[in-house]
């Protein structure tokens, strides 16, 4: 756990352990300034990120058939609903981190959620579909 948050500590991102086991990152990309949640579960590490609230319109359920066909695409990284709020999720074995698969896996995480993010708002867009919690 210490070393972990050594690794953490060492991306020169803001980081605060809010738990012993669960750690918040600022990062930002050129559309969003957004929070990466990492959690030590024992057996796995999970990153999350929020990336929309829910969408309000009349092609809610096409926009909604785009983003499951956008997740089955991804590759490393998924999109799910918590709360009425599309996040980014991954996970990764913890027997396979260190810091520098770490740091890859951070890196691969932001990569996925500057384009996820872009192309889910582009959809909402296009379909003209409001967004009340962005």
């Amino acid at each position: 756990m210490d070393d972990l948050t050594s690794w953490l500590e060492d991306t020169g991102l803001l980081v605060s352990q809010v738990r012993g086991n669960e750690w918040q990152l600022q990062m930002s990309h050129q559309y969003a300034d957004y929070t990466v949640t990492i959690i030590n579960h024992g057996n796995w590490i999970s990153y999350g990120a929020d990336l929309i609230g829910d969408v309000v319109g009349n092609e809610r359920d096409e926009f909604y058939r785009s983003v499951l066909q956008l997740n089955a695409r991804l590759n490393g990284t998924r999109i799910a609903l918590e709360d009425d709020r599309l996040v980014l999720v991954r996970e990764d074995f913890f027997e396979d981190i260190n810091q520098y698969s770490l740091y890859r896996s951070l890196n691969l995480f932001h990569q996925a959620h500057e384009y996820v993010y872009s192309i889910v708002l582009d959809e909402a867009d296009k379909r003209n579909l409001f967004i009340p919690n962005r």
